[in-house]
């Protein structure tokens, strides 16, 4: 997939998992290239599954556990014919990270 991303002359990946940008960027660097300077890696979440590297990743942390106990609250709260806002939103932290670089030529 990164080479194909490369190919495409894309210079920032956002991904879901940071298991997932952790595996892009030891594949960039693999290949020689630098993170941030010639690749950007953003990602939305913290792992769901073992991560291997080090470094603190740009992206956002999700409150997965406040999801969850959202979830099975909101969900007691159907079944017992309650009416709620199945919508809700939950802030998600913003992580600076090391990942994410410049736009190149700013």
């Amino acid at each position: 997939m990164l080479d194909e991303l490369l190919g495409r002359g894309v210079t920032a990946v956002f991904v879901e998992d940071l298991a997932d940008a952790a595996a892009l960027a030891h594949a960039a660097r693999e290949r020689g290239l630098e993170v941030p300077r010639d690749l950007s890696v953003v990602a939305l979440g913290d792992a769901s599954r073992p991560v291997k590297g080090d470094g603190e990743y740009s992206g956002f942390h999700i409150p997965r556990k406040e999801m969850g106990r959202r979830a099975v609250g909101l969900l007691e709260s159907v079944l017992s014919g309650e009416e709620v806002e199945l919508q809700q939103l939950l802030d998600c932290e913003l992580v600076e990270g090391s990942t994410l670089g410049k736009v190149k030529g700013f």
